[in-house]
């Protein structure tokens, strides 16, 4: 048979009847800071077992200040203030160990001494005693409630047992019941570890809940209060529910989660023994269990390590080289923190250990022996995979103190930076290397400034960002790109842009910088600026030499133009390149011949876009360039002339300029006296073009044409070329109104009208009067004269024409010229006697039209 005092809880127990203060009575609201929420109860485990048996969470101060707390609103017979003379008590095995009496020892001396004796947390009493009694915050609390402070003895079938009156015997009594119900748990109808029925209340129409107990504390809770509070209970939070409603256990709740949170929570000192017990290599303890003030971190240290324990990871423990390693960072008051985890061999790279903390960790390897790892260079580490990463185990502890205050740590294939400026990264493989050619953080390309990245377009590679610039790796070369040129770079889109990877490093000379790339160049000058040249421009500009060849440094970017179709044009310091319409060839355009296009208005002129390179080395060191509208042609002595593709195309048919009519002296001009047509002049005559048929005048034959006003004039425009070799060796050419005609012994002469007639009917320079000598003349009597070599044609309204006897310069009006002509038509005129400069030379226009 039980002992009588544990036969009284045992009856309640079997006859579902114990009552005592606080099982249904609802309290008074707890105060308003209080978070504590009703809805969070939890049949199944109202408090864990280790907050519950754990007695080192409070020291006998700590409850002291505790209730001086709770009770500041009390000024009589209060819980804080009370003394009373206590009794020994002898140890009972797997009970109490015993308890030491005193006199005048006060309540939180009662309550810590009991805690510690029988293993009953001193919250679980501090709790007992306000749910059953108040008598933690009550103002003036009577004699009886100290009587029956914790309801311990008090049956609902009797009155309670004076023998256990007093508050050190029910503080006594209630630790030692419940760890009666601990020893012996199955003798009690509610058990841990299975689904139990309880009652609402002791009206047992109210109903029963199953409950699945999950721990030893709460089937005691059920024991000593043996009902579960209904959803009405629970709703009402602090307040009273309905007429099934108890309230014990909900009280208990939330005394519990107000005054020291959740119930069940992890207690650090259970935790941390655990984790001892089943590491005995940790040695005798150097130290008892140490806590922060918000007991969110305790430890505990020994021989041989430590257990540190956090309400986010539990107990972990921290041993051998590590523990030293650990010791040395300042433990979890240092740089690393609080353990997450407890140490685990790793495999890879030749294997090692591995344990994490809160702000880094400890690797220990056979490559390197012990380091640490933490703070941002950590999470750096961590982002490319620790010691199974790319970078594999760190070989060095951090190094500070570096150019400009940075910090770095060396690792198997890398190594990880920090700077103010620029953040954390990992340097690493081909781009490592090329930065440790280029002076590393203190040379000129500095500190990292991004992560690594793998590109896949335009090919694959690899590119990082530093203070200094980048670093691109691709094919086992690193190439450093900085400046104007990489802003340039990152302008056109970067290795995924038009241009792609770069393919050499940057060079400068005495004038500029070039640095190439897959599909084009970007070139810089202190006076042009950074500018790229790529495309179907840049094939043209590297056949030429790139910077070196006649186009020198790029001026402007490569602009679209419209006008005369849409095409693309770049100026240079040694003249343009332009790309046509609908076309893949890109035109250099430079020299002389680039003035005279400017002149012309480029392609918005007459002349369009070009369309071919241009070509030097003509006859007497000539050169043209061809256009959509045509030709300009340069020559030393004339300069250069624009030819319009109206004249152009005949004139390339006549031999250009190795041909009959040499090197134009002037542009093409367009004509529109007696009809719409062009005109242009050459060294050795002229071109006439209208409704697409081309003339060529030259010579004296010419030099008359000009006196007779050209097509302005009377003649009109000329309709066929000379016709020479006639007799004497002459030649004669056919206008709209007439004809000139010329013979080495004559002037070039104008004949038309009657007087042309008559001397095509007898001959004309083959008959009886041979070439005219002289111009018509007014006729005395009336009509006109005209004088030949044989005779004179007069022609009269009357007569027609006639024949007036041999040729007489008597009253004749001669249109010879000054001098006898002693040469056929294709005698040149004098040419412009103007200096031009060389094709060649250095454009007066901008290079940007």
């Amino acid at each position: 048979m039980l002992p009588r005092f544990i036969a009284l809880r045992a009856l309640g127990l079997l006859v579902i009847a114990v009552l005592s203060a606080g099982l249904f009575v609802a309290v008074a609201p707890a105060p308003a800071a209080q978070a504590a929420d009703a809805r969070d109860f939890d049949a199944g485990e109202i408090v864990s077992d280790a907050n519950f048996y754990s007695t080192s969470t409070m020291t006998a101060g700590d409850v002291q200040n505790f209730l001086n707390t709770k009770g500041n609103r009390c000024s009589r017979n209060c819980l804080k203030d009370y003394v009373t003379t206590t009794v020994a008590k002898s140890a009972e095995s797997a009970l109490c160990s015993g308890y030491q009496g005193g006199v005048r020892q006060t309540a939180a001396q009662i309550i810590d001494g009991v805690a510690r004796s029988c293993g009953i947390s001193q919250k679980v009493l501090l709790v007992l005693l306000e749910k059953e009694q108040s008598l933690v915050t009550m103002d003036n609390p009577s004699a009886g409630r100290y009587q029956a402070a914790t309801g311990q003895g008090c049956p609902d079938t009797a009155a309670c047992d004076s023998a256990y009156y007093g508050l050190f015997n029910q503080i006594y009594g209630a630790a030692r019941q419940f760890k009666i119900y601990q020893k012996y748990a199955d003798s009690y109808w509610y058990k841990a570890g299975m689904t139990n029925s309880i009652l609402y209340s002791p009206n047992q129409s109210c109903g029963r809940k199953s409950v699945y107990i999950v721990n030893q504390a709460t089937a005691a809770l059920y024991i000593y209060t043996p009902y579960t509070p209904n959803d009405a209970a629970l709703r009402a939070q602090w307040g009273e529910g309905d007429g099934c409603s108890a309230y014990g256990n909900r009280n208990f709740f939330l005394f519990w989660s107000t005054w020291f949170g959740d119930p069940t929570a992890s207690l650090p000192e259970a935790e941390i023994q655990a984790v001892r017990d089943a590491n005995p290599s940790l040695g005798a303890s150097t130290s008892g269990v140490e806590c922060n003030d918000a007991r969110t971190g305790c430890q505990q240290r020994f021989a041989s390590g430590g257990v540190f324990w956090t309400t986010d990871n539990g107990a972990k423990k921290v041993d051998g080289g590590i523990w030293g390693l650990y010791q040395q960072s300042g433990q979890q008051n240092g740089y690393l923190g609080y353990p997450t985890d407890t140490a685990t061999w790793s495999t890879v790279n030749q294997g090692g250990w591995i344990q994490n903390f809160q702000l880094g960790a400890i690797y220990w390897s056979s490559v390197a022996g012990g380091r640490i790892v933490s703070s941002s260079i950590f999470a750096e580490y961590q982002r490319w995979g620790g010691p199974s990463g790319d970078l594999g185990w760190p070989m060095t502890d951090q190094s500070c103190g570096l150019p400009r205050g940075g910090c770095s740590q060396v690792f198997q294939n890398g190594e990880i930076f920090w700077s103010a400026g620029g953040g954390t990264w990992a340097v690493r493989g081909g781009i490592k290397q090329s930065f440790d050619a280029l002076g590393g953080v203190g040379g000129t390309i500095g500190y990292p400034t991004g992560p690594e990245q793998y590109r896949t377009v335009n090919g694959t590679g690899w590119v990082q960002g530093f203070e200094g610039g980048a670093i691109y790796w691709r094919n086992g070369w690193g190439i450093h790109m900085f400046g104007g040129i990489r802003d340039a770079y990152a302008a056109a889109g970067y290795s995924d842009g038009r241009l792609g990877w770069p393919v050499s490093v940057q060079s400068c000379g005495s004038s500029g910088c070039r640095q190439d790339f897959q599909n084009g160049t970007i070139l810089w000058t202190a006076t042009g600026g950074t500018h790229v040249v790529d495309g179907a421009i840049f094939a043209q500009y590297s056949a030429q030499g790139f910077e070196k060849g006649r186009m020198g440094y790029p001026t402007t970017d490569a602009l679209p133009r419209s006008g005369n179709g849409d095409g693309i044009v770049q100026g240079f310091t040694g003249g343009a390149i332009y790309l046509p319409p609908a076309s893949d060839t890109a035109i250099q355009m430079f020299g002389a011949i680039r003035d005279e296009y400017a002149r012309q208005n480029y392609n918005w002129g007459p002349l369009g876009w070009p369309t071919g390179a241009q070509v030097c080395g003509l006859d007497r060191g000539g050169c043209v360039q061809p256009f959509d509208g045509g030709s300009i042609y340069w020559t030393s002595s004339l300069g250069a002339v624009r030819v319009d593709k109206a004249v152009a195309v005949p004139y390339a048919a006549r031999g250009a300029e190795k041909g009959v009519l040499g090197y134009p002296t002037g542009p093409t001009q367009a004509r529109d006296g007696n009809g719409v047509g062009v005109a242009q002049g050459f060294e050795k005559g002229a071109l006439y073009v209208k409704d697409g048929k081309d003339i060529l005048l030259s010579g004296p034959i010419r030099d008359e044409y000009a006196r007779q006003g050209y097509n302005a004039g009377t003649l009109g425009w000329p309709r066929a070329d000379a016709v020479c070799k006639l007799t004497g060796g002459g030649c004669k050419q056919q206008f709209d109104t007439g004809w000139i005609v010329w013979s080495p012994n004559t002037a070039a002469v104008r004949i038309d009208g009657g007087l042309l007639e008559t001397w095509t009917s007898l001959g004309a320079e083959g008959g009886q009067l041979g070439y005219p000598t002289t111009a018509a003349y007014p006729r005395a009597g009336g009509g006109w004269s005209q004088d030949f070599e044989h005779g004179t044609i007069s022609w009269t309204g009357a007569r027609g024409g006639f024949v007036e006897g041999a040729a007489s310069s008597t009253g004749a009006r001669s249109a010879a010229p000054s001098a006898t002509p002693t040469a056929p038509p294709t005698v040149s005129p004098t040419p412009s006697p103007t200096p031009v400069t060389s094709p060649s030379a250095t454009p007066s226009v901008s290079p940007t039209r």
